[in-house]
């Protein structure tokens, strides 16, 4: 991986979800582009830089937020290694994957956030909001990655080999 096109991705996703985000708010639900990037690192990149990348992504979302330092780093962190060890079993180049892994791990993930918040403060925040978040951000994911995938030797991610048939099943990372 290239550390200049994550740390240039990860401005631009944090500029877009601070930003953008509340104009793109649906219901009061906005995506977290930063899951989508997570998710694609995850899913895509060699095992170690993965989970090192994921764990960065969460260090300046940390940066941005008002939370205690370490939620969100060790959220993405843990979302990345999650994918690295399951990642084998999946069909990582279909949408539908795409958008099913980004929809589950988005509901633990804001799902265990809302628990959190509800401990430490006086939050009661609704479970509806959690499901939405999760929606509108797994409807979105197969674009961004898509996108990820075309820009794939820019980041330093091999882009995938190709057959007659599609993706070639025996298709491995470096």
């Amino acid at each position: 991986m290239h550390a200049l096109a994550v740390v240039i991705l990860t401005g631009l996703l944090l500029s877009v979800q601070t930003v953008l985000g509340p104009k793109m708010a649906v219901l009061g639900a906005r995506p977290d582009w930063l899951l989508v990037f997570v998710v694609f690192i995850g899913l895509y990149a060699a095992a170690p830089r993965a989970v090192i990348v994921g764990w960065f992504v969460g260090l300046c979302a940390d940066l941005m937020s008002i939370e205690r330092l370490g939620v969100m780093s060790l959220s993405y962190g843990l979302v990345t290694l999650v994918l690295v060890v399951v990642r084998g079993y999946l069909f990582r180049h279909s949408v539908l994957t795409q958008a099913g892994v980004t929809f589950l791990l988005c509901l633990l993930l804001w799902a265990a956030w809302y628990t959190y918040a509800s401990l430490l403060y006086t939050f009661r925040g609704a479970i509806s909001h959690v499901l939405l978040v999760a929606l509108y951000t797994a409807a979105l994911a197969p674009l961004v990655h898509g996108v990820l995938l075309r820009a794939g030797p820019l980041i330093g991610v091999p882009r995938p080999r190709r057959g007659p048939l599609g993706f070639q099943p025996g298709y491995t990372d470096v």
